[in-house]
């Protein structure tokens, strides 16, 4: 009897062993990589990368991911293995969303939320590891830091599991599928994605070169910057430098003029004893402007009890389609327009609003389709901080940069009037700005063409007028413009009879504005087309403070209505 307790006593010792090494075996397979916020929309591009910093052969059938609620607790799967995956020693397993490749069985089912959160890996035996992130209690330890959109977080190095999320886990570039950290490696990061570049203009590339190696770097590297095609070059040599781990190299690289449309900006770097050439390359995509897509009026201060509104045009001959796209204002905060598969007309506009339906109660004329936005409003700024307003950003369903304007204030306390771009076809970064008061009688011009635009930009001390001559009959309007130097603050346009009479005052402006455009239908001021002859017009420009400060004239000849 007492030799039979003792064989299944050993017995038991003999199963409890297995089950404390294959607990053993389970723990090694870690979270190594979590990447959840994707600059523009995370759908498709969210994965967990798994390692394992064993030494033996791991067989992940029976493991599960879990997405686990930072704020309720609530628990939803992101993963279940299917028989047959394994994961070698020192090995990687990507599970990942559609726009990322990886194996069978290894899709991501669902979003990983921003956190707050936590993702979980269970096995067969219970959990295998927590990554929490945010404010979030669920987590090893302390957690990991709320990573912004576009960078992972990355063990360092890669296995590292000390029981505490925040010790181990840091933000970093992704590298799905791949190890995290090296001994020597230098990393090329953009210190900007707000590349928008003027059609025709050089591009100006910011970088960073840092050490993301685990050891002192030692030597040279070279840096170069292309625009596909191979069109244009800056190629430049850095060294010798000692770079500490986290150290950085800041520089701006100059290419050449940037194509119309869209391009993709390639730069590099090259150092001959880096382990990891996986992060010396980005690219960038870049959208010259204008693009397809402007941002051409903007109502900051509407009526009391009023919305305020963004009007966009689609300048392309097909539809603009606006599915997947979002807006910011200078604090970065991106929202989706709402709408589903929302779509501008060619040469049509749409207007985004922070009320839709107050939007319709002020402008129930307009017939341009109105969107909200996911996630609230901007609530764009009305006042001045420095030379601005506010800056507002329209970025694809990829997170490129398609437009980005800047505004100052110019209606003082007026509400219910709207600014308005005076062109449509000169750059958003035209120099002096491109805003100026809506002049029409409603005070906007929500879905319909600007009270005042031109085709092109004037240059100072040059008055513009377009077509000239001018046939009321043919043309319908001319379009007038001009541009104000540093110092003068307004416009005043007239038109004058060969004699000297005044024939129509046209516009007026005091307050910013540094360019106008304005349209003349060949009317005086009783509303009758004026007789076929030659006629003067004459802007006078008005410093600060009042006062004509310098007069500009142009004749301008007409076919009038004594035909």
């Amino acid at each position: 009897m007492m030799r039979m307790k003792a064989a299944v006593f050993l017995s038991l010792l003999s199963v409890l062993a297995q089950c404390i090494g294959q607990s053993s075996v389970l723990s090694q397979v870690k979270i190594n990589e979590l990447y959840y916020d994707h600059p523009g929309s995370d759908s498709g591009w969210e994965f967990v990368e798994l390692f394992n910093a064993g030494s033996e052969v791991v067989d992940l059938t029976g493991f599960s991911l879990e997405m686990i609620d930072g704020l309720s607790g609530g628990v939803r799967t992101l993963w279940v293995c299917s028989s047959g995956i394994i994961i070698p020693p020192d090995g990687v397993i990507l599970i990942s969303g559609g726009n990322i490749p990886s194996g069978p069985g290894l899709e991501l089912s669902g979003s990983i939320e921003n956190g707050p959160d936590a993702v979980r890996l269970v096995s067969w035996d219970g959990p295998a590891d927590l990554v929490g992130y945010g404010a979030c209690i669920y987590s090893e330890g302390e957690p990991a830091e709320d990573v912004q959109a576009g960078l992972s977080l990355s063990r360092r190095p890669d296995g590292k599991d000390t029981g505490s999320n925040a010790d181990d886990l840091v933000p970093a570039a992704p590298t799905p599928g791949r190890r995290n950290f090296f001994e020597i490696d230098l990393g090329l990061s953009v210190t900007d994605g707000s590349i928008l570049p003027c059609a025709g203009g050089a591009i100006s590339l910011g970088v960073l070169i840092e050490n993301r190696g685990m050891e002192l770097f030692q030597g040279s590297f070279a840096v170069s910057a292309r625009i596909e095609g191979d069109t244009y070059y800056d190629d430049r040599t850095i060294g010798p430098v000692e770079l500490e781990t986290g150290a950085e190299v800041a520089l701006e690289l100059l290419l050449g003029a940037a194509p119309a449309g869209s391009s993709v900006l390639t730069a590099l770097v090259d150092a001959l004893d880096d382990q990891n050439r996986g992060n010396d390359t980005v690219s960038v995509t870049v959208v010259s402007s204008p693009g397809n897509v402007i941002i051409n009026e903007i109502m900051y201060r509407p009526v009391s009890g009023g919305s305020e509104w963004i009007e966009l045009l689609c300048r392309s001959p097909e539809a603009c389609s606006l599915s997947g796209w979002s807006i910011c204002d200078a604090t970065g905060k991106r929202r989706l327009i709402a709408g589903g598969e929302s779509a501008i007309e060619p040469g049509g506009y749409c207007v985004l609003a922070q009320d839709t339906a107050l939007f319709h109660l002020v402008h129930s004329g307009c017939r341009a389709a109105v969107f909200g936005l996911e996630g609230g409003w901007p609530w764009l700024n009305d006042s001045d901080s420095g030379d601005l307003a506010d800056i507002v950003e329209l970025r694809n369903d990829r997170g490129v940069l398609i437009e980005r304007i800047e505004y100052s204030d110019l209606l003082d306390e007026e509400r219910g009037r709207s600014i308005e771009r005076f062109s449509s076809d000169v750059c958003s970064r035209y120099p002096g700005g491109l805003w100026h008061r809506c002049i029409d009688t409603a005070g906007s011009t929500p879905g319909l063409d600007n009270s005042t635009r031109s085709a092109q930009a004037p240059s100072v001390s040059s008055l513009m007028i377009d077509p000239n001559p001018f046939d009321p009959s043919t043309h319908g309007t001319a379009a007038i413009s001009g541009r104000a130097l540093n110092d003068e603050s307004g416009f005043l346009v007239r038109i004058f009879s060969i004699d000297g009479r005044e024939v129509i005052r046209l516009f007026a402006e005091e307050g910013g504005a540094r360019v106008f455009s304005c349209r003349w239908d060949g009317r005086d001021k009783e509303n009758r087309i004026v007789a076929t002859g030659l006629y003067i017009c004459v802007v006078e420009y008005v410093r600060t403070g009042g006062g004509v400060c310098r007069k500009e004239k142009r004749g301008i000849a007409v076919y009038g209505g004594d035909r």
